[in-house]
């Protein structure tokens, strides 16, 4: 069987969220669909862009803004993209130095105990207020891409919190792996980021999470499977392949007794290489949030899989390019249905999938409003 398998080319970035492409391969699903899942593991989202636009790459792990960038011709590198499968939901966090929350803290109180957005927006804001009445510089904040939740979530809770992102503070990309580094250098005060770079830093003692981005949109979809649209249309037997492929690997991931076997895949030096136990957090949902402190557990920080969570929703898209357009990435007119027939495709995930009754449902976004 071995001889028969085709190559499909996906590029990755190190995070927990990779898990059903590594599960995909290293358990053999690919395989049972005549495949040979060619992972590539990649530095940063704009590897992933320029390498799947210029053909190195057949497909991706992406963030969930990438297809809808792409498909609008948002980005340098723009391919046409389809995204009818969700990787991952959930699973990122904001966390801050020591500095800055002990700031934090001399404002608003101890903040770890509730993990309350709304107490700890407020404790940033009369930080960012002090700072200004004292002359010191703004603070620098980093997420991952522009196109990505990461950049919307943190605008979001900064936003409803009074704070103006893009007025009181700095906003920076900073590839996933490098935040850290980073944040321990001093170039940076926070970061917003997957895991495991969060319980990573608090285990590494060089900063203390003070949210979950489930906390602000509860089941969000955070990376999409996106392949080349042409790739597709050439290769659809194998596109299909691949979709129920990555449906069994969903189907073996919700299994929660396999969170520890899912943590030593991820492990290893091909994908994260970083300690199971760090990685362990994330998938149980069960994180440290400072160092020294109780592990607190956070409900739904992150689901692989389970309960409808790997089919697109369009209004979760269209949620997206309200962001778009609120913080100026984009502007009327566009063609928002195109872009979302394709990088949000629920048609073609019921066409290979099905769709089971009542998975499509409302967004359950908190707002502070």
């Amino acid at each position: 069987m071995t001889n028969n398998l085709q190559t499909v080319k996906i590029g990755f970035i190190p995070l927990v969220d990779c898990a059903l492409l590594a599960i995909t391969k290293e358990k053999g699903f690919g395989a049972e669909h005549g495949i040979d899942l060619d992972l590539h593991k990649e530095v940063s989202w704009a590897n992933i862009r320029d390498k799947v636009y210029l053909g190195y790459l057949d497909g991706a792990q992406m963030l969930a803004g990438m297809p809808l960038a792409a498909n609008l011709s948002l980005m340098p590198n723009s391919s046409d993209i389809i995204a009818p499968f969700v990787l991952g939901r959930n699973g990122n966090a904001i966390t801050v130095s020591h500095a800055l929350y002990e700031e934090m803290v001399a404002e608003g109180g101890e903040l770890l105990d509730e993990l309350d957005l709304v107490k700890t927006g407020a404790a940033l804001k009369a930080v960012i207020e002090k700072r200004k009445q004292t002359g010191k510089s703004r603070l620098r904040f980093a997420m991952v891409f522009p196109f990505s939740c990461h950049n919307y979530h943190l605008r979001y809770w900064m936003a409803a919190c009074g704070i103006d992102p893009d007025v009181d503070v700095h906003l920076e990309v900073i590839p996933p792996a490098f935040m850290d580094e980073n944040l321990e250098q001093g170039y940076i005060d926070g970061f917003c980021v997957g895991e495991p770079w969060n319980s990573l830093a608090v285990a590494q003692d060089l900063g203390v999470i003070i949210a979950s981005t489930a906390q602000i949109w509860s089941q969000s979809p955070e990376k999409l499977l996106g392949m080349r649209k042409d790739w597709v249309e050439r290769n659809s037997a194998l596109f299909t392949g691949l979709m129920k492929a990555l449906a069994q690997a969903a189907n073996w991931a919700a299994e929660t007794s396999h969170q520890e076997e899912i943590a030593e895949i991820l492990s290893e030096h091909q994908y994260l290489d970083v300690p199971a136990e760090i990685i362990l957090k994330a998938l149980s949902g069960n994180l440290c949030l400072k160092k020294g402190n109780a592990p607190v557990f956070i409900k739904d920080f992150m689901a692989l899989a389970g309960q409808g969570a790997n089919c697109p929703h369009p209004q979760e898209g269209v949620w997206i390019l309200q962001q778009m357009e609120r913080w100026k990435q984009i502007k009327p007119p566009f063609d928002a249905q195109l872009a979302l027939e394709s990088a949000f495709s629920r048609t073609l995930y019921g066409e290979v999938l099905g769709l089971e009754e009542g998975e499509e449902q409302g967004l359950r976004l908190f707002d502070f409003a």
